[in-house]
């Protein structure tokens, strides 16, 4: 679109918009004209509460106290494998998979619905997320 175009439709966008207003019209009106060769585009954000912060918080806690649980485990029999679903970690809420002698993976689930987790993989332990909250950051916590 060229930039003479691009002056047309902010014109006509502001016309409609004040329009819209002196008529007693919402701007977001579905019913309102869209010109010829304009895209519509909705967009919802979301705005994190307060009470998600602390939902993943609490479910950031419960994955580390499980690691630490599993790492004690760990330095008893010198395998994952028994560590990950014991009563200790089941108890935080915590889901432990992929359990092998030199790794393993526990995911914690928010309220908010983001799923956090610490995979332990040839000595490294990565956090990664999943979801869209304010806990968690470009796919990592």
């Amino acid at each position: 679109m060229d930039i003479v175009r691009s002056r047309s439709l902010a014109k006509y966008l502001v016309v409609a918009g004040l329009a819209g207003s002196m008529l007693g019209v919402s701007s977001c009106d579905p019913n309102l004209p869209v010109p010829p060769g304009t895209t519509t585009v909705t967009t919802t954000v979301t705005t994190p509460t307060p009470t998600d912060q602390a939902n993943d918080a609490e479910a950031k806690s419960a994955v580390r106290n499980a690691i630490t649980a599993v790492e004690a485990c760990y330095a008893d029999t010198q395998t994952y494998i028994s560590c990950v679903g014991t009563a200790e970690v089941l108890a935080l809420g915590v889901t432990g998979t992929a359990a092998t002698a030199n790794g393993y993976t526990l995911s914690g689930r928010s309220k908010s619905g983001t799923v956090f987790t610490a995979t332990r993989s040839g000595g490294a332990l990565v956090r990664t997320c999943a979801g869209a909250s304010v806990g968690c950051t470009n796919g990592v916590w």
